[in-house]
């Protein structure tokens, strides 16, 4: 059964690599294939792939075939839904999902929303039901290399739109609370319970995640300490738990029923039973995650084979839980949590079942936590790009203390809710304090510089080589021989993507919304020019592109940071690439405080490589109290070598470039980053006819209230003869210069990773 399930999942794996799906029809004579297959027991794995295809298939459509049309983006709609979701409070706004139930024809297709509504006092409850006034697009998220799919966790979800609630008296909730969900009711409740008993703790968010998976008060300091310790799998309610819940309910059972002298095989029966049912419940009050969802299948299969008498591998739970997961969301493998989640079990299972010799218990702590080790090892890179090396001798400790003391307790806090006097609360408060004892532990080993390391990209081959090797070392072999399989870890331990030639540099505009961030790269250094838009909801867009771009090339420091000038879509996220990375030497430009860092000024370059980097602005009469504004105060770089040259602009205007024709400072350039986004203001024909680029970019945020880039703007470039693309629709677009020119075509990353839910 594991190895159908496999077959299976392998199906589901194909479907989410395509770029685009043809229609349900041509499906359908392959669904009778696979189900042909199926019936035939050599070639029943054939089946099972086929099967995974087509059921991928089949929901995949039906789930495109909700989506919002894009060209009725920006939109507002009247729409009356239900909110089918605990909401996130925010320090400015309150997010949540909606189920639409009444709404114009033009979208009456949507069926969840997820809304974010800046007000301040606004109390939503799940199950309520409101009519509001809303703006709506549809999925669309930042794309770079190494940055999160944010399209992709919105497609799993069910979303099939996302906005804003727009200010409006017409804003009214419509009935309370739903008594059709009481899951999301009790959920939130025990949440506000948690936060009434603890108040303004800094571990509110740790007890609430824990007990129901409300996790939106666990802060980003909280979350870089658990992953730097390797520990962020145990803020997941996980199987452990669930299976937990089920057999203290069934131990109940067996004691009351020892009381009662009920006969064995009625016993059995209602212990099946009731186990299932507490399983069941606790998953559905803790959101039914992945975890979960794996722990509910193996349960129901296993107490299903206990009613029926009738014995069941271990290996077989494992299969009918894949396969079950996957029947209830073929695309659960899209979140890292189903890869973590079945990979641990799978790892333990294969190195412990069969063993001869009977161990105890807690001697297998330590080869157990190898085994997840090893299975997790290919997987972290793949996921994350990061190794936490400190986390096996961590997680020895911290694994039996939350899984063992901490959620048991928690588990008990929230039964002890039924009883008068506020005896919940002064337990809620003792384990904040548990918590409040261990954690700066943590936070010290996080801060170790052996707690996280970032990996660079690796290809697929060397980490399929990786997990080859880990299950050759985990096989019941003879220690020698299971040694070995390190050979095959060699290529993913040793390999370092090859290293540019001398003259050669590589340049990527990344897509950072409405802003503008440009890295280049030469053999042996790297620049950084702007950081994009400031915070959003507390976090910079840098923590979702910038950042997760230079963990990918493994860029543990630049050696120039350049912050064109003052505004906020240009240097929001300077402070965030400065804690993430080391940065050597930072220019600035505009109206931008130059204490710690040298103005750019006209005339000043340096070589790397050989490849030679020049600042064409602000002039030197500019830099002090000048008239200039601080857009055409900005930083513009030039840079070139043997194979062509690169202009990126910063957000200078026409009176800047006429200064630059005046100064006769523009040179042909094969590469220009469009000014200033492409405004308006902006690319004035004499300046575009003496750039004479091949390629033009604009960096601009996805149907920005600007409208930026300005069609006749790219227009005129054009015309020129350049090539254009925005930021917006191409994601990150990438140059490589070699020492005799451009190597290709440029690489836009949106389309080179197109997936089929990413709608344009």
């Amino acid at each position: 059964m594991f190895a159908k399930a496999l077959a299976f999942l392998s199906g589901t794996l194909l479907v989410c690599q395509l770029p685009d799906l043809a229609p349900v029809g041509r499906v359908l004579p392959l669904l009778a294939a696979g189900a042909a297959l199926l019936l035939l027991r050599r070639l029943a794995w054939v089946g099972a792939v086929i099967a995974g295809i087509c059921w991928a298939w089949l929901c995949a459509q039906h789930a495109l075939a909700h989506g919002i049309d894009p060209a009725l983006n920006g939109r507002q709609w009247m729409v009356t839904g239900e909110i089918v979701s605990v909401p996130r409070v925010s320090a400015d706004h309150t997010s949540f999902d909606l189920s639409a139930l009444e709404a114009p024809e033009a979208i009456a297709g949507l069926r969840r929303i997820r809304l974010s509504w800046y007000e301040t006092g606004v109390d939503l409850k799940p199950g309520e039901r409101w009519r509001l006034r809303v703006r709506l697009r549809h999925a669309h998220g930042l794309r770079n290399p190494g940055a999160y799919d944010y399209e992709g966790k919105l497609f799993a979800d069910g979303i099939d739109a996302t906005g804003y609630v727009v200010r409006c008296p017409c804003n009214a909730r419509v009935r309370g609370r739903d008594w059709r969900t009481p899951v999301l009711g009790l959920r939130a409740a025990i949440a506000a319970r948690v936060a009434a008993a603890l108040g303004s703790s800094p571990y509110v968010g740790i007890v609430q995640n824990l007990a129901v998976g409300v996790d939106d008060r666990v802060t980003r300091e909280q979350w870089q300490v658990f992953a730097g310790t390797g520990t962020t799998h145990l803020m997941a309610i996980s199987g452990f738990h669930v299976a937990g819940v089920a057999l203290l309910a069934m131990w109940l059972v067996r004691a009351a029923w020892r009381v009662a002298g009920g006969t064995r095989a009625c016993r059995i029966d209602v212990e099946s039973c009731i186990g299932m049912a507490a399983g069941l419940s606790y998953a559905l009050a803790a959101g039914m995650s992945v975890p979960t969802q794996r722990t509910l299948v193996m349960l129901a299969v296993a107490l299903g084979a206990r009613l029926l008498r009738r014995a069941t591998s271990v290996w077989d739970l494992l299969g009918l839980s894949l396969a079950g997961v996957l029947l209830l969301d073929p695309f659960a493998s899209l979140g890292a949590g189903f890869w973590l989640s079945f990979a641990t079990v799978a790892g333990i299972l294969f190195a412990f079942e069969g063993r001869p010799g009977r161990r105890s218990e807690w001697r297998d702590l330590v080869p157990t936590q190898l085994a997840v080790t090893l299975c997790l090892l290919p997987l972290t890179p793949a996921l994350f790009g990061t190794v936490a090396i400190l986390g096996p001798c961590i997680n020895l400790v911290a694994i039996p203390f939350f899984s063992l003391l901490l959620v048991p307790a928690i588990l008990a806090g929230i039964a002890l809710m039924i009883l008068p006097g506020g005896i919940a609360d002064l337990w809620f408060r003792f384990i904040e304090r548990l918590i409040a004892l261990t954690f700066p532990a943590l936070d010290a080993l996080a801060s170790s510089p052996l707690a996280l390391m970032h990996v660079a990209h690796r290809p697929i081959w060397t980490l399929g080589m990786l997990a080859a090797g880990m299950l050759w070392v985990l096989m019941p072999w003879p220690l020698m021989l299971r040694a070995l399989g390190m050979l095959l870890a060699l290529p993913a331990l040793t390999w370092r993507p090859a290293p540019l030639a001398v003259g050669a540099f590589e340049l990527t505009v990344l897509d950072v919304g409405q802003g503008l961030s440009v890295f280049i790269a030469t053999r042996g250094h790297a620049l950084l020019f702007d950081t994009g838009p400031g915070p959003q909801s507390g976090r910079a867009l840098a923590e979702f592109s910038v950042i997760p771009f230079l963990e990918r090339r493994f860029e543990p420091r630049v050696d120039v940071l350049v912050l064109s000038h003052s505004d906020r879509d240009h240097v929001g996220g300077a402070e965030a690439v400065r804690t993430a990375v080391a940065v050597d030497r930072q220019f600035v430009g505009g109206d931008l405080r130059r204490d710690t860092a040298r103005a750019c000024v006209a005339g000043e370059s340096w070589s790397w490589d050989g490849v030679r980097f020049e600042f064409l602005n602000p002039a030197p009469a500019a830099i002090p109290g000048s008239a200039v504004s601080d857009n055409d105060g900005s930083c513009v770089l030039r840079v070139s070598g043997p194979g062509g040259a690169a202009l990126v602009t910063g957000d200078i205007e026409a009176a800047a470039e006429r200064a630059l024709l005046a100064r006769h400072r523009v040179e042909r350039s094969e590469v220009v980053v469009v000014p200033h986004h492409g405004s308006r203001g902006s690319s004035s024909a004499a300046f575009v006819a003496a750039v004479a680029p091949n390629w033009a970019v604009a960096s601009a945020g996805y149907d920005n209230r600007w409208r930026f880039p300005r069609p006749d703007v790219m227009a005129r470039w054009h015309a020129a003869g350049a090539a254009t693309f925005t930021t917006a629709t191409s994601g990150a677009v990438t140059f490589r210069f070699g020492p005799h020119g451009l190597q290709g075509p440029p690489q836009e990353y949106r389309k080179a990773e197109r997936r089929f839910w990413h709608v344009d």
